[in-house]
């Protein structure tokens, strides 16, 4: 094996990335992962021809990147050019390959909630958060609760899985970027916005505020950007919730958390707009 592809293979285990072969032709290919060996669970891209290329995904973590051999500064005008056009054409795989992974996912997640059944009031997790099954919750007969992410006209594109013990994940494949989870409140109450389903839930039964989880500070400004064009003259909270070792060290917090400075990088979805720590 070529020092190149060498490279190319520790790179790829580095990110949990098995495959037996790599075939640097710079077609798409899907391999193991270091968790789950017998499917098939990431992906490769691998071209050797100067400037050397290597794009990977796991799709068990949405971990990916690329990786050049060279720098773009050390390319004669013919070789950047033909490294554009291949740049090109792996992100038209790297695109085909997305979509195909979230659609075999959202299948999948709507046949798991078609196979689910409504939440036990004694689950561990709700037990320990004090808070109920909202929505459309479901749980699944390994004890696992099941939270639909929709997109924002409703429908399913991914599951978050939270075991008893707290630990969450998401469906392998499922596209989480604009997803969210909506509980729904009274009309005349505000909108408010945070990143999980206990504190979204412990929003609600206080306030009865509709409540849209987004599962992560990241999207979080991309599901606030799809509620104000969808409710324009609404008003928004933006919920971020505030640390332990935060609220013993300050009650007032010396630096705007995270998902409040996303928000305000997105005009739209932070004109009229307000953030509150909870």
């Amino acid at each position: 094996m070529s020092s190149l592809l060498e490279t190319f293979r520790e790179i790829l285990a580095q990110h949990d990335l098995l495959p037996e072969d790599i075939l640097a032709d710079g077609n798409l290919y899907r391999c193991p992962t270091r968790n789950k060996p017998y499917k098939r669970n990431g992906a490769y891209i691998a071209h050797q021809d100067r400037p050397a290329t290597l794009w990977w995904c796991n799709w068990e973590t949405g971990d990916q990147g690329t990786f050049h051999a060279e720098g773009e500064r050390a390319l004669s005008p013919v070789e950047l050019s033909a490294w554009h056009r291949l740049q090109q054409a792996m992100r038209k795989q790297r695109d085909e390959e997305c979509a195909r992974r979230h659609a075999e996912a959202a299948q999948q997640a709507h046949k798991r909630l078609q196979a689910s059944f409504p939440c036990s009031e004694r689950h561990a997790y709700l037990s320990r958060k004090g808070i109920p099954a909202l929505a459309d919750m479901r749980q699944d007969r390994k004890g696992m609760l099941l939270i639909p992410v929709r997109d924002s006209s409703g429908r399913v594109q991914s599951l978050q899985y939270i075991a008893p013990d707290g630990t969450k994940r998401f469906l392998t494949g499922g596209k989480v970027q604009g997803g969210q989870f909506v509980i729904p409140g009274k009309a005349e109450k505000p909108l408010a916005l945070c990143e999980g389903y206990a504190t979204g839930a412990s929003i609600h039964l206080a306030c009865a505020w509709t409540v849209y989880v987004t599962f992560s500070a990241v999207n979080l400004p991309v599901v606030a950007a799809a509620v104000r064009k969808q409710f324009p003259d609404a008003q928004i909270l933006i919920c971020a919730t505030m640390t332990k070792r935060a609220a013993t060290r300050d009650r007032r917090p010396r630096r705007l958390h995270r998902p409040i400075l996303l928000c305000r990088t997105l005009p739209q979805a932070a004109a009229r707009t307000s953030t509150i720590c909870i």
